[in-house]
């Protein structure tokens, strides 16, 4: 029953994005919000990743860059909002941002916090390789908004083109970052292998 729910509440965010009259990249940050949240519940190893009283999730964004910035701006608030309404293993889930200044500092953040997730705004290209090294070592599972970072080994992008929201997903990152979505959830995303 509870899966059902959260299919139709799937369904119904994703064609709530349909049909705007947003650029094919502009996915509205509630609609973004919502749908990372609940992808994170599909998730069967997330307790194991995720030992904490919460269930952490950071949003990564590089400062030096307009479009990333602007990106967390509008994307953790929106995140928070999500937040205080779900739970995720019967956990509250706990929203932050934290701007990439090189491996070490992730890597420190990552062992104090043990995200379940970081979210990768726009503007880490460059420093993704590293990112997606530490993600892998440490079990955090990455997702975005930006779909080249989904081909370059992100686990999961929910991206808007002009017909529609998509969700897809990156079975060899998934399996690197110790993730296992349901069969529920895989049939309903775009799989990239």
């Amino acid at each position: 029953m509870q899966r059902r729910i959260f299919l139709s509440a799937v369904g119904t965010a994703l064609l709530w994005g349909m049909g705007r009259s947003a650029r094919a990249d502009d996915l509205p940050p509630k609609q973004l919000a919502l749908l990372t949240l609940r992808v994170l519940a599909y998730d069967h190893n997330l307790l194991v990743r995720t030992p904490g009283k919460s269930v952490p999730v950071v949003v990564l964004y590089n400062e030096d860059d307009a479009a990333s910035d602007t990106a967390q701006i509008d994307l953790k608030p929106a995140l928070e909002e999500a937040a205080e309404t779900l739970q995720l293993i019967g956990r509250p889930i706990r929203i932050s941002a934290l701007a990439f200044r090189g491996g070490p500092a992730l890597e420190k953040y990552i062992l104090a916090n043990r995200p379940a997730a970081i979210i990768l705004c726009p503007g880490l290209a460059d420093n993704l390789a590293s990112i997606l090294v530490l993600s892998r070592l440490h079990k955090v599972l990455t997702m975005t908004s930006v779909l080249p970072y989904l081909k370059s080994g992100a686990s999961v992008a929910i991206y808007r083109t002009e017909e529609r929201t998509t969700m897809a997903v990156n079975v060899a990152a998934m399996r690197a970052e110790a993730v296992a979505f349901d069969a529920t959830f895989l049939s309903l995303a775009q799989i990239l292998r």
